[in-house]
């Protein structure tokens, strides 16, 4: 960081607690010229469009969360029929196979706690596909937001600005009322995990 902001003699450097010479050697070691390469040579093939192309056989056209969800379940698919594959299915579809074991690892407790309690959750025609954006809309109905320009939102409840992350599948598509997981921000406000909703079913909550 402190290369990229201009400082060059680290060692130099006014530290109110200065680390060993080692440590800084072994920072910068580290840091570059592996890495910088890495991401040099990306740029120059366009890994970015490679990646955001292999994601795309899990899109669903306005919800973040159902994209998650085909990914999971076309893991699970690939993890019961082609285990010997996995790796390099996941590699292919620039997945992150620890991450999906521990969601599907998570999946598996809560059927099961689903399973011995008295819930018994109903069956969804398989034509209704705002079944679970209904669901979503009502769960999330404190976490919703509307458009304001662009990929531009505000949080209904704070009336705070945020963005949709660039990775979302709601990009450009300018829905008028989301939905979403967290309200983050790692420089810029972002909503976190969205999905395009009807007002009239947020209303169904409201009312409640």
């Amino acid at each position: 960081m402190l290369f990229a902001i201009g400082f060059k003699k680290i060692v130099d450097f006014d530290w109110l607690e200065p680390p060993h010479p080692e440590t800084i050697a072994l920072a910068v070691q580290d840091l570059y010229p592996v890495w910088f390469r890495a991401l040099q040579v990306g740029e120059e093939l366009g890994f970015k469009r490679v990646a955001d192309m292999a994601k795309t056989a899990f899109a669903h056209p306005f919800s973040d969360h159902l994209t998650l969800a085909n990914a999971l379940y076309a893991y699970m698919h690939v993890m019961k029929h082609h285990p010997g594959i996995v790796d390099n299915w996941c590699a292919e579809h620039g997945l992150n196979k620890p991450a999906l074991g521990a969601v599907r690892s998570e999946r598996l407790k809560l059927g099961k706690f689903l399973s011995d309690s008295k819930f018994k959750p109903s069956v969804a025609s398989v034509t209704d596909v705002a079944t679970v954006p209904k669901a979503l809309a009502q769960a999330f109905c404190t976490h919703t937001a509307i458009h304001h320009s662009l990929d531009a939102y505000r949080t209904v409840h704070d009336n705070a600005p945020g963005l949709l992350q660039g990775s979302s599948v709601l990009v450009a598509g300018n829905y008028e009322w989301i939905v979403y997981d967290k309200y983050f921000s790692p420089g810029k406000y972002y909503l976190q995990t969205t999905t395009a909703v009807n007002a009239a079913w947020l209303a169904v909550r409201l009312r409640a």
